[in-house]
């Protein structure tokens, strides 16, 4: 007893300095590369996950009027660190053949993620189509799909990459892949679990995009969400699809039709396994034709304020609907989310338990999402 006294009075100093240290780094503040001290909790934040988690996709950087790249995505992450849980970035693209290419990761969004305690995924997108001559496949199915040595050489590529840039896992997104057909589902699930494979126990994340269940444009969504749950951590799904460009005008994910989507969902898999992705752009159609294009949701709240437009909030579906006239004359009609939709959608994600929201994509949002995150997701939570 003695002996475990004098033991204790040796080492105290030590473990009470060691704690004084440890609540000092958990209230650094992160650093913005562009010299904004921002108060961040980076320490606490990573010692656990949220209840609720908002995570948003990361665009690629593209080339500035200077010669640099930059982002929109960046200013949100760095504006609202304290809503942003983590990034997911747009860099790894596979083609047809199972080619990896990649777009060089935001290193001013990675470094500062990391200093305020966010994690970073990569999200890794399938190109489909006809592999060509020369590579093995079936019925012109994309080799990443039908080809076992092509898919994993290119699954152990991405593990290795994902491994050596410290990411803390990757995305794959399964939403453009047909899986219609036995052989395809097989790839599809086979694919997953390959890169499971190649990530290893490592404790990085793996996580896979699923369109929405019921969309009406495209055959059903034909592999088993939980077959991918059994492999993969996490499963995003798509709230959006209800309407599509090449249909007719109308809201991109009602609520209704998300919660018919949801019940699909977690009657196969653990909700908490699972996030609701949020469009943050708009739809945009010819006024009672087809022929959709993608607009920014930030372009549309500036729509909605336009000379002659004519903006409302569409009490069934929970989103805001705008008809207004183009350069050119021509009427069109937009549906996108605003702060009080993407609120609702948030209440609803948390109704059903999941782990929470991903942003589709920071900088495109109308800036009204902001408020309405902070008071149903913010710090708080």
């Amino acid at each position: 007893m003695a002996f475990l006294k004098n033991a204790w009075r040796r080492a105290w100093p030590t473990i009470a300095l060691a704690v004084v240290l440890f609540g000092v780094v958990a209230a650094l503040p992160g650093i913005d590369p562009g010299g904004t001290m921002r108060l961040i909790p980076p320490v606490r934040k990573r010692l656990a996950r949220p209840a609720f988690e908002v995570i948003g996709v990361y665009g690629a950087a593209s080339p500035a009027a200077d010669g640099l790249s930059e982002s929109v995505s960046y200013a949100d992450l760095s504006d609202q660190t304290d809503i942003v849980d983590g990034i997911i970035g747009e860099w790894f693209t596979v083609d047809p053949t199972g080619r990896l290419s990649r777009a060089d990761s935001d290193g001013q969004a990675v470094g500062f993620a990391r200093s305020s305690g966010d994690s970073v995924w990569a999200l890794v997108t399938f190109e489909t189509g006809n592999p060509g001559a020369g590579a093995r496949s079936v019925d012109g199915a994309p080799a990443y799909l039908t080809d076992r040595d092509v898919r994993r050489t290119m699954t152990g590529r991405l593990a290795e990459t994902a491994a050596a840039e410290l990411y803390d896992g990757l995305v794959l997104d399964l939403s453009g892949l047909m899986t219609g057909t036995t052989g395809a589902a097989d790839g599809v699930s086979a694919l997953v679990a390959e890169t499971r494979r190649a990530m290893g126990r490592s404790g990085q994340v793996l996580g896979v995009v699923l369109p929405a269940l019921t969309a009406p444009r495209e055959q059903a969504f034909a592999v088993d969400p939980a077959a991918l749950a059994a492999v993969a951590d996490w499963l995003i799904l798509q709230g959006w699809g209800e309407h599509w460009p090449g249909g007719s005008a109308g809201p991109l994910g009602g609520l209704e039709w998300l919660s018919a989507n949801l019940d699909a969902l977690v009657a196969k898999v653990p909700p908490g396994q699972v996030s609701l992705a949020l469009p943050a752009f708009a739809g945009d159609w010819p006024a009672g034709g087809t022929g959709a294009v993608r607009r920014a949701g930030r372009d549309a709240a500036a729509l909605r304020t336009a000379p002659g437009a004519n903006a409302a909030d569409d009490p069934a579906s929970g989103e805001v609907t705008v008809t207004y006239t183009a350069g050119t004359g021509e009427p069109r009609r937009l549906w996108y989310l605003d702060g009080a939709a993407t609120a609702r959608r948030v209440r609803l994600a948390r109704l059903y338990g999941l782990r929470g929201v991903v942003l589709w994509k920071l900088g495109e949002e109308d800036a009204s999402w902001w408020p309405a995150l902070r008071g149903e997701a913010g710090p708080a939570r």
